[in-house]
């Protein structure tokens, strides 16, 4: 009887001792790895950190929107309407659209949209219309529409609003 239960008893703990050495190689794998993992998680931070520059928070859209109206200047536009309009919360982030209207050529236009897809921030130009051509000065001058929407990250207090 004696026998019988130290013979069980030593069955449980080779278990418990298989266990533990199982679990022991596990976590030395993840130690002998640990600088792969520091790296991969630099890696990440850097992304994150590029991530965050392109989705700007609430005080960064004026600049932004400032930087947007300068690169249409820069192009030879002339603004008739820059009118922000109303937010559109989303899961983590809010669309900022603003409404353009800009008088120039074609070219000028082109030159717009080409310098705004070139600036760090993340900022869409959609619904364009292109109206009212007429030669002045030897120039085709159009009055054309769009939405601009750039986006920011929500704090926690603004989710779900």
């Amino acid at each position: 009887m004696v026998y019988t239960k130290l013979v069980e008893e030593i069955g449980v703990k080779n278990g418990q001792y298989d266990k533990v050495l199982s679990e022991r190689a596990s976590l030395k794998a993840i130690a002998d790895d640990l600088e792969n993992y520091k790296e991969q998680v630099e890696k990440l931070q850097i992304r994150f950190t590029e991530a965050l520059q392109q989705l700007p928070d609430s005080k960064e859209i004026d600049s932004l929107l400032s930087n947007v109206n300068k690169q249409g200047e820069e192009s030879g536009l002339e603004f008739l309407l820059f009118k922000p309009l109303s937010e559109v919360p989303r899961e983590f982030y809010a669309e900022v659209p603003v409404k353009i209207l800009l008088k120039g050529t074609y070219l000028d236009v082109a030159m717009f949209f080409y310098k705004v897809s070139k600036l760090k921030r993340i900022i869409n130009i959609t619904n364009i219309i292109m109206v009212e051509p007429r030669e002045v000065n030897g120039k085709i001058i159009l009055n054309t529409s769009c939405v601009a929407t750039t986006f920011k990250f929500l704090k926690s207090s603004e989710m779900g609003k």
